[in-house]
């Protein structure tokens, strides 16, 4: 018998880059008027010599072209997702940092800076609960869907639940793990696992 170990030269692919990235379509005249002026300043750019270029760099230089003329047009376009903390609360914050950052507070500064820790907790309060009205009105105008809203506000997702073995319910991952092993040897003796 003869072992060996083959080393290839050239590394793999990642498959996580053969996706097609996604780009948004020109919904509007604005701006598929502004992507054929980008369009326009980047194929003055280049260089359309046919005797030195080969037909594979032109087409990269025109696929890059029509890419940066999309990516500039969606960048001048970009609505971000709405803040959960509004400016003030961002503020209040900012004006409670330089305060605990001073070292030889007075009294006046102590009462501002207890004042600030409560009055952020309640900005951030009916921030959070303005966020939430926003996208779940959002959702409902939209789609009329609570489900989806709901699943945009989840801001953790569980394991799994718990599992029921034997009339105990394991709710952590470690006693989840440990049940393991006997539903797997049950399993391949083919009796009956009760859950």
């Amino acid at each position: 018998m003869i072992r060996s170990t083959l080393k290839l030269s050239e590394l793999k692919k990642s498959r996580k880059n053969f996706n097609i990235k996604n780009c948004k379509i020109l919904s509007n005249e604005e701006e598929i008027k502004q992507f054929k002026s980008k369009l326009c300043q980047h194929i003055v750019k280049i260089e359309t010599s046919k005797e030195t270029d080969i037909i594979q760099e032109s087409y990269d230089k025109i696929l890059n072209a029509l890419n940066l003329s999309l990516q500039q047009t969606h960048s001048t376009n970009y609505d971000p997702k709405p803040k959960k903390i509004s400016e003030r609360s961002i503020a209040l914050i900012k004006r409670r940092q330089i305060i605990q950052r001073t070292k030889f507070k007075t009294r006046s500064m102590k009462n501002e800076l207890k004042a600030l820790y409560k009055l952020i907790s309640k900005h951030i309060r009916q921030d959070y609960i303005e966020y939430r009205k926003n996208i779940l009105q959002r959702h409902l105008e939209t789609t009329g869907s609570i489900k989806k809203a709901r699943k945009e506000l989840q801001t953790h997702s569980t394991w799994i639940d718990g599992l029921d073995n034997l009339g105990k319910t394991a709710l952590n991952r470690n006693e989840i793990l440990n049940m393991q092993p006997n539903f797997t040897r049950t399993c391949m003796t083919g009796q009956d696992y009760q859950t």
